[in-house]
């Protein structure tokens, strides 16, 4: 029977793949060029050409055969890759009403995901999103959040002076804690569950959802149950369980306190009221969970992802935190912490921001496009229902913007005398309408972090049994976002006697 049924599950692949191909071939304008790319296997298309650990290299190295913008097939899935930062401007950003939309995933149902505001279709239920976080999270809205920020950032650091070997999962909870205390008014404790459902919701969904596996699986999901086997329905399963718990026990949080009368002002408690006065697409407090969920997943993933990158770096590169201190040291002495009022006196730490977003972008291949309808670019025809990757890593490594762009030198931020450039790698946060809502935020929140840390610490390579430096790598983890491999390191106060009384 399991012969048969294997037998079945590739019978039933071949036959749907041909019919999609063919499908594909008839709807061809042979008045228009396709777009450059290699050439793909019957069924398999390109799937063996690419690195599964990092396709975005593949697709980097491709640029210098193909150019800026290139085709490529993953088993059915046509996908159309943008490496070059001027094109992803014209088509996602100046072309975005046709170049707005995320592709049509079957996966997204099975996991529980399809409420995501990142991965809904240009329609009138994500401009209801969109607004909702705009209203938020724009610029003049997140001057609100700063003290929480600062008291966030106050107890990371004193946090990492009382445990410094849990660096990184000091980074994770200050991420989490400040986006949670900004959307429910919620304070996370020890061993929150709401952390740990996400840490565990993250760790599964990630595995599932490199840029390879999705097009496999999304092809898989369209076949009978009976073919593609259980393990899909088991993990979609578990992703629901934990995200039913860090998408509903902080909402009701919220809920309960407005039911008592004691809640206070917060991103959830405002949405509520602006929906239910507005009755849009009715509905209230579905939409709110599902906006205030989609903000804290991405934030707390993106922005602990990018201090993980930042602890390497300064790892890495013990000349960027001398000159650092510095500059630091000149405008705040050795007495006090930070604050955001101290940011125009500090360029050199936004040039290192800048530059540790620049140098491991967290989503290196962005999340993908959809065309609407069909496009034009350059002679080239851009069909209907293409799917577009803008790839952000391919750019923070364009030689001609940023010369030896493996290397970590946040000085390329910086004029001759000394003041910040015009690029602020804005095109890591993505394109047009679909850029993230929630960028303010996220750099007052990596700012005020680094700038802390810095202040506060030195970051240190580990050392081995003689006492002798162990030398660290840049190695990083494949997935939709891409942080840093375990490394060895070592954090110490920069003042020795230095204790939480005294940072209190």
């Amino acid at each position: 029977m399991r012969d048969i049924a294997s037998a079945g599950f590739i019978l039933t692949v071949f036959i749907a793949l041909l019919l999609k191909i063919a499908t594909q071939g008839r709807r061809k304008d042979t008045s228009l060029q396709k777009l450059p790319g290699p050439k793909p296997l019957p069924i398999l298309g390109n799937v063996w050409d690419i690195d599964k650990h990092a396709p975005w290299t593949t697709y980097k190295k491709w640029e210098a055969i193909y150019g800026g913008i290139l085709r490529c097939r993953l088993l059915s899935e046509e996908i159309i890759v943008v490496n070059s930062l001027d094109i992803a401007k014209d088509l996602l950003g100046t072309r975005s009403s046709n170049y707005s939309s995320r592709p049509d995933n079957s996966i997204d149902e099975l996991i529980g995901s399809d409420w995501n505001s990142v991965n809904l279709a240009h329609g009138d239920l994500w401009r209801l999103h969109r607004k909702l976080l705009q209203q938020s999270f724009r610029p003049n809205a997140v001057l609100h959040y700063r003290l929480t920020q600062l008291k966030k950032t106050q107890e990371l650091v004193i946090s990492m002076l009382e445990s410094p070997d849990k660096c990184i999962t000091h980074l994770a909870q200050f991420s989490a804690a400040t986006i949670l205390s900004i959307i429910y008014d919620y304070d996370v404790i020890e061993n929150d569950p709401i952390l740990t459902s996400l840490e565990k919701w993250n760790r599964l969904i990630l595995g599932l959802i490199t840029v390879e596996a999705w097009a496999m699986r999304s092809f898989l999901m369209r076949l009978p149950i009976w073919l593609t086997g259980t393990s899909l329905k088991e993990q979609g399963l578990l992703l629901r369980q934990y995200m039913s718990v860090w998408m509903e026990v902080p909402f009701e949080h919220v809920k309960n306190n407005i039911t008592a009368g004691t809640a206070k002002p917060c991103m959830v408690s405002e949405m509520q009221s602006r929906l239910v006065e507005s009755s849009e697409l009715g509905r209230p407090d579905k939409i709110t969970r599902d906006v205030a969920a989609t903000a804290f997943a991405a934030a707390v993933e993106t922005t602990s992802s990018v201090l993980h990158v930042f602890v390497l770096a300064m790892v890495m590169h013990p000349e960027v935190q001398e000159r650092a201190r510095a500059e630091l040291d000149s405008i705040l002495g050795t007495d006090r912490l930070p604050t955001f009022e101290d940011r125009p006196f500090l360029p050199y730490l936004d040039a290192i921001l800048r530059e540790t977003l620049r140098w491991n972008p967290v989503v290196p291949l962005g999340v993908p496009h959809v065309v609407e309808e069909d496009d034009v670019y350059r002679g080239y025809h851009i069909p209907k229902g293409s799917t577009i990757y803008a790839n952000t890593w391919a750019m923070t490594r364009d030689e001609t913007k940023y010369p030896e762009p493996s290397k970590f030198r946040p000085e390329r931020f910086l004029t001759t005398n000394g003041e910040l450039t015009d690029d602020t790698v804005g095109f890591v946060f993505g394109f047009g309408r679909r850029i993230c809502v929630g960028r303010y935020f996220a750099d007052g929140s990596t700012w005020l972090a680094i700038v802390s840390l810095l202040a506060t610490f030195e970051f240190l390579k580990a050392v081995d049994e003689n006492g002798n430096d162990i030398e660290v790598t840049a190695e990083f983890t494949s997935g939709v976002t891409s942080q840093p491999a375990p490394f060895p390191y070592r954090i110490i106060p920069r003042t020795l006697g230095a204790d939480t009384e005294r940072l209190r």
